[in-house]
């Protein structure tokens, strides 16, 4: 038989089919894995193709067919189903090769008819088309089971818009919108007539540009809105053309809602981080602005002369005494730390105060720099100091009513004996000059005589003064107590009147000469005769000059410095003026502008409060006046007081 599958006689002569092929090159240089087997179905060619496919040589396959070969186990199977797919007459087969790998083949066969039966097989390698059937089957499947199980709606259109293919969930989705029954070959335009024109546009456009086409519809239900986003995707034939679209149809009615609530509460965060009072901002690793609000901006304009930009480095523009500051605490939050810091910055010879926290931004498990928010607490601070002044000041009241309690106790205490001397004197006046001239007979007749220490012709100059002496003492005791009983008044809101600031200058001297004594045998007093009253409280202005003169004789180096009062009248402002000078220590130009701040004192080591000029300044601004102060270290301290008059005040 040949070839073709015509017969021909196959005895042992020289005209078989077997010894035509042997005989030509044409066996060898067949194209095709080529395989002649005997009568006995043993191999008697193999040709250069088949050592190509099956990996052996013929050498190798001829002796494998030996009894006594110990040829591989491989090549024996190999042999053994080549001669079963062959003598079974097999059209196809496949053959499991090394590895696990399978091969495919496709087999011609021609057999000899007659005694000596011979064949000649022909193989033809279809591996990779059976393969890509099977990868084709397989993807089919599971094209078919992800499509399945999405949760999306998915469903594929012809050209004429009608369904090929669905999942279950575009069958909920079409529940879900009232669409009545439908079924593969359905119309999409018929199963939503309410978009058939929508639905026509975006197909068309699909099926005739061939792109992926990103939808969004909104559609009334009975459970309110739904919001649905579509993507077509085309499906193209091999010509390259789209046949088909595959439809993903998401309710992202949820996500919406989401992301409008996402927005909505970014604006209203963003509203809340730009109109904070608070500044707020954020830099990188490198200390570059990221972002700030405008409280901030407003406040580095403000105080630090420049207006900040994202992107640029902070303290880039800032003055260096600043920047020494501000440095070491932005460094501490580089590092990661967070913590809270209270800051003080001189501004044009005013401190402001920044409460300040710091916190570290992570991204990724790595430091991406700091966020930081700032509060300006000047006024809180300027308000705290306040709080305390009053504070003091009601300890201050407390103490003058006890004293207050306590010298009306003494003034009583000493009231009495000095106003028995008060009243005594005069009596004992009167008794020494009835006694003198009896006294003068008896010197005359017996001569000058001792009395006390002193000869009676010295005494009788002596004893008219010192009853004098008794007497202003007394005076002097009386005065003094009733000053002191004026001064620890309690101050419930001492009304104002025409106060004389003479008047008030004496009285201060007499509360204040022992302290004046010790501090200098240099003290003067002058004032102006034709001073005009002032509209106040005396007993406030009094406080005033005491705590004035307090400050000088504590200045007082030792007792040859002066110490001056003086009262003037300025008539270009219509103002008294009170000034009070030593030759003391002076102030230094780096104090002098503190000097009317509670609590700033440089003697506070010995007893100083800082609250002496601060109450005194806040007493003579009540009455519209005003305290100056000048002084120089080494030199002394001139400080005036100037009042309106009463006149001026009722006419402003």
């Amino acid at each position: 038989m040949g070839l073709d599958g015509s017969s021909t006689q196959c005895a042992s002569g020289n005209n078989s089919m077997a010894f035509h092929l042997k005989t030509s090159t044409y066996l060898e240089k067949f194209p095709l894995p080529l395989v002649e087997w005997g009568c006995d179905m043993a191999i008697t060619e193999w040709n250069y193709a088949a050592e190509k496919l099956f990996g052996y040589k013929k050498e190798d396959v001829f002796e494998a067919q030996s009894p006594e070969s110990d040829a591989p186990w491989a090549l024996r199977y190999c042999i053994a189903k080549l001669r079963k797919l062959v003598s079974s007459g097999a059209k196809t087969g496949e053959l499991r090769r090394r590895r696990g790998l399978s091969l495919f083949l496709d087999i011609y066969i021609a057999k000899s008819d007659g005694e000596a039966a011979g064949a000649v097989s022909i193989f033809n390698d279809v591996t990779a088309g059976r393969r890509m059937e099977r990868a084709i089957r397989e993807s089919g499947l599971l094209y078919r089971n992800t499509i399945e199980n999405m949760r999306d709606a998915v469903f594929v259109v012809d050209r004429d818009l009608k369904i090929t293919l669905f999942n279950h969930s575009f069958i909920d989705f079409c529940s879900r919108l009232n669409v009545g029954n439908f079924s593969a070959g359905s119309r999409l335009d018929e199963l939503f007539p309410f978009f058939s024109s929508k639905i026509a546009d975006e197909y068309n456009f699909v099926f005739r540009n061939g792109k992926v086409l990103d939808s969004e519809d909104n559609i009334f239900t009975d459970d309110g809105i739904l919001i649905i986003s579509e993507t077509k995707i085309p499906i193209l034939d091999a010509s390259g053309h789209t046949e088909r679209i595959i439809t993903v149809a998401s309710d992202i009615t949820k996500r919406r809602k989401s992301e409008e609530m996402v927005k909505s509460s970014e604006a209203s965060l963003n509203a809340i981080f730009e109109n904070s009072e608070s500044m707020i901002f954020s830099v990188d690793a490198a200390m570059h602005y990221k972002k700030f609000n405008h409280a901030f901006s407003e406040t580095v304009r403000k105080y630090f002369g420049y207006a900040p930009t994202v992107g640029s480095r902070m303290l880039g523009n800032m003055a260096d005494n600043h920047k020494k500051i501000f440095l070491p605490i932005l460094e501490r939050a580089l590092k990661g730390e967070r913590f809270s810091k209270e800051i003080s910055v001189d501004i044009n010879g005013s401190a402001i105060w920044l409460e300040s926290w710091f916190s570290p931004i992570v991204q990724d498990g790595e430091l991406g720099g700091f966020a930081a928010i700032v509060n300006n607490t000047t006024q809180k601070k300027k308000l705290e100091k306040e709080a305390e002044i009053h504070r003091q000041q009601i300890i201050q009241a407390d103490k003058m009513i006890s004293l207050g309690i306590l010298v009306s106790g003494i003034a009583h205490e000493i009231n009495n004996p000095n106003n028995s001397i008060a009243m005594n004197v005069p009596l004992i006046q009167r008794a020494w000059k009835s006694l003198e001239p009896i006294i003068d007979a008896y010197g005359r007749e017996h001569g000058d005589f001792s009395v006390g220490g002193l000869p009676y012709s010295e005494m009788k100059t002596l004893i008219p003064s010192l009853f004098e002496g008794i007497k202003g003492g007394s005076e002097r005791i009386k005065n003094i107590v009733s000053g002191l009983k004026d001064y620890s008044k309690q101050d419930s809101g001492m009304p104002k009147t025409q106060v004389d600031i003479n008047g008030v200058v004496d009285q201060a001297v007499i509360i204040l000469c022992s302290l004046i004594r010790k501090a200098t045998d240099q003290f003067l007093v002058k004032k102006r005769n034709d001073l005009p009253p002032i509209y106040a409280s005396a007993q406030k202005i009094e406080q005033v000059l005491i705590n004035l003169v307090q400050n000088s004789c504590a200045a007082l180096g030792d007792s040859r410095g002066r110490l001056e009062i003086r009262t003037d009248y300025d008539p270009q402002s219509d103002r008294v003026v009170l000034i009070v000078e030593d030759e003391g220590s002076g102030i230094g130009s780096e104090n002098l502008k503190y000097v009317k701040d509670p609590f700033f004192t440089t003697r506070r080591d010995s007893g100083g409060t800082g609250l002496g000029l601060s109450i005194s300044t806040g007493i003579v601004e009540d009455y519209h006046g005003e305290l100056l102060i000048e002084s120089k270290l080494g030199k002394g301290t001139i400080v005036s007081v100037k009042i309106p008059s009463y006149k001026k005040t009722f006419e402003d």
